[in-house]
């Protein structure tokens, strides 16, 4: 039987007058020679590819997830300006240290976006790319998901059965049971000041509205990876007429808009674990 190690590293790096810690959480099988990089979404911490990482560890992987700054368990710096494209992508490289030979990436929704940033400058070194939910351009749905975070954020919950009952039905995670609901809300909540809040710093929302319109749609055109685009059937990214067209333009893409949730897909049912597992295994193989 292999031997599996579940462990978390910090990782400390400078960002201009900020010493930054990243907390990473690394799912290791014994002799391991391929990696999965995962990275979470906006508003949600490396907790999300737990289910996930139980998997992939059985098929050799290992599994590196960060809580990117600003979120989980990492340095929160209360800076608008420190969270940057350039500051995410700055803690991708720092992570990039846990890869193995063979790597592979996944990103969720706004992590996504980061981590083909971060692909790019590495001129695509990457076997195998999952995008989970990951919208491609600006349009109403995207200002109205940020108009949603900025408000979570700054909420303070009385207490934390009421902090408990908002992140799980915005997360649509209520069927959690037992310990594995449990280690889910210690990751996304925490107490402050006599009240429960989200664990996320609020500073990594200010410049919501200067951000600038954005596609990545001449990117995907051209990705030189096998990447897999997986959408929940009830996402509202899911039925974008630019899914078809990329997939005619770039046969490296494939696209899957049919999982059993919203955005984004959790990533933490049996249905949605075995469809990446699959996808990936076809990459390696590939």
């Amino acid at each position: 039987m292999v031997k599996i190690t579940e462990r978390e590293e910090t990782v400390r790096l400078l960002r201009g007058a900020h010493v930054v810690e990243l907390s990473v959480r690394i799912w290791e099988p014994e002799g391991s020679e391929k990696s999965l990089l995962c990275i979470h979404g906006f508003a949600a911490n490396s907790w999300d590819f737990s289910v996930l990482a139980e998997t992939m560890v059985k098929s050799g992987f290992t599994v590196i997830a960060p809580d990117m700054i600003g979120r989980g368990r990492s340095s929160f710096l209360g800076d608008p300006d420190a969270y940057s494209v350039r500051s995410y992508v700055t803690c991708i490289e720092a992570v990039s240290q846990f890869e193995k030979a063979e790597k592979y990436h996944l990103g969720t929704s706004w992590g996504g976006v980061i981590l083909l940033a971060y692909l790019a400058s590495t001129r695509w070194a990457s076997r195998g790319i999952v995008l989970n939910d990951v919208f491609l351009e600006s349009d109403e749905s995207v200002t109205k998901l940020r108009g949603m975070i900025a408000d979570e954020v700054n909420r303070a919950f009385p207490d934390r059965d009421a902090a408990e009952a908002h992140v799980l039905a915005t997360r649509n995670l209520e069927f959690l049971e037992g310990d594995r609901r449990e280690a889910f809300l210690d990751n996304y909540i925490m107490q402050v000041n006599g009240a429960w809040r989200l664990r996320y710093d609020p500073a990594v929302t200010a410049h919501f509205d200067t951000r600038p319109n954005f596609s990545l749609l001449g990117m995907m055109s051209q990705l030189p990876v096998p990447t897999l685009m997986a959408y929940g059937r009830n996402s509202p990214y899911a039925n974008s007429p630019h899914l078809d067209t990329l997939s005619k333009i770039n046969p490296r893409l494939t696209v899957l808009n049919d999982l059993d949730d919203g955005h984004p897909p959790s990533l933490m049912k049996p249905a949605q674990v075995l469809q990446i597992a699959g996808f990936l295994a076809q990459a390696h193989a590939a």
